[in-house]
């Protein structure tokens, strides 16, 4: 005999366990490449998370400073990606996890 198990999770809490596990570097940062005292570096920040039809949405911005160091500092160009990343949730068993992982929408600026 099986029972069925109805699980509700809302967006903020999605978002503080973004925050906790993954962007959990000074300010909110997660580190592509470099860390908090690098010149040159790529960090995503400030995840947002929503919910569209039967898909979870997280808002991310992207920005790398790619260049040459130089007197303790990144001589090139900055670029800064915004994106909406969505994910289909899927159970099976007690695991939860997610499929489909697709960019709704990207933006970016160079500095």
């Amino acid at each position: 005999m099986a029972c069925a198990l109805e699980v509700k999770v809302s967006a903020q809490a999605l978002e503080r366990t973004l925050r906790t596990q993954l962007f959990n570097a000074p300010e909110g940062r997660y580190y592509i490449r470099g860390n908090a005292t690098s010149a040159c570096l790529c960090t995503r920040q400030d995840p947002k998370v929503s919910f569209k039809d039967d898909r979870i949405v997280v808002h991310v911005r992207t920005k790398g400073q790619a260049g040459n160091i130089g007197a303790r500092a990144c001589l090139g160009v900055t670029l800064t990606t915004e994106a909406d990343v969505s994910v289909v949730p899927e159970a099976e068993g007690v695991s939860v996890g997610f499929r489909d992982a697709r960019i709704e929408k990207a933006r970016t600026r160079r500095s």
